[in-house]
């Protein structure tokens, strides 16, 4: 009977702590949501944010924003850390290390990273990739050639399929995973962007980063077919794992249903929040796969824009 006991004392101690560390997320999930992005100024010559933000998830995630005022497409970058990697996605839409010190402040949250976790977090290798090759993706990339222990992926198709092992005739209906050390990421193939695009997913967070593919904003359709026959594909991956949300690369909308702000506006003062849900991705889904032929759509959380 104390056997029983004990055993049955210590699964409640292990349902108790899973049930505290879910909570933990979700309020960190919910805090994220609530989250307001330093998001420019109508005078952008008297504004004086950073020119990068730095939002810490967790001790292994962040997510950085570049300033709408050091660039109106304000991307958001992602840097993920496991035991013996940490992987940067996308690198901004500036190239000045002075303006804009993408390199530098990575640098510097790697630092105190292994400076609170040596040696675990010590002597890191990188890894550089882009969700696509856009210049507002890439312009950074000058600032990690050359550096130690850093592999940067040059933002084109051949070179994207030859890093992550996607290079055969099954392309795009592939997934690669790369091994960060007690973190598993998925590269998911999504062309219809441009034809480089990829999503990534990360067994950590469960988030699917989805690039110019999904975000609060217009989601311009370079290849309609192409995106369509993506999004199906990337819908049936959300459909077979736990996805926690869908965190793409900027904001557009606004926080009222379906407005959203004017191309190459340095000020957003009301801004949706930037994770979605797989509500979004089915509802994105459901358009592509009713229309044959390009057509421009405007929901609540994003809005389908066809490009040339």
């Amino acid at each position: 009977m104390k056997l029983i006991l004990v055993l049955l004392s210590i699964a409640l101690f292990s349902s108790d702590n899973s049930l505290a560390r879910e909570s933990d997320f979700d309020k960190r999930m919910a805090k994220l949501s609530q989250h307001t992005w330093i998001h420019g100024s109508p005078i952008c010559e008297s504004n004086s944010d950073p020119s990068i933000e730095v939002y810490q998830f967790s001790d292994t995630t962040y997510i950085l924003r570049q300033s709408k005022c050091s660039h109106y497409e304000a991307p958001f970058i992602y840097l993920l850390f496991g035991k013996n990697k940490v992987f940067v996605l996308d690198t901004g839409a500036t190239s000045d290390p002075v303006t804009f010190p993408l390199f530098r402040t990575i640098e510097s949250i790697v630092n105190k990273l292994a400076e609170r976790r040596r040696p675990i977090y010590d002597n890191l290798s990188w890894l550089v990739a882009h969700s696509h090759g856009h210049g507002d993706h890439i312009a950074g990339d000058s600032q990690f050639l050359n550096q130690p222990d850093v592999l940067l992926i040059k933002p084109n198709l051949e070179s994207v399929q030859q890093a992550f092992r996607l290079h055969d005739e099954k392309w795009p209906n592939v997934h690669a995973n790369v091994e960060l050390g007690n973190r598993n990421l998925t590269i998911i193939a999504l062309p219809g962007h441009k034809s480089d695009t990829i999503a990534v997913y990360d067994s950590e967070t469960k988030w699917l980063l989805t690039g110019d593919s999904l975000y609060p904003g217009r989601l311009y359709v370079k290849d309609w077919e192409a995106f369509r026959n993506s999004i199906a594909r990337l819908t049936d991956f959300a459909q077979n794992n736990v996805i926690s949300a869908l965190m793409g690369t900027h904001i557009e909308m606004k926080n009222t249903a379906g407005q959203d702000y004017e191309m190459a506006t340095t000020y957003q003062p009301e801004e949706a929040a930037l994770p979605m849900s797989v509500k979004d991705l089915s509802l994105l889904n459901e358009i592509m796969q009713s229309r044959k032929s390009p057509s421009r759509v405007v929901t609540d959380h994003f809005i389908v824009y066809p490009i040339d």
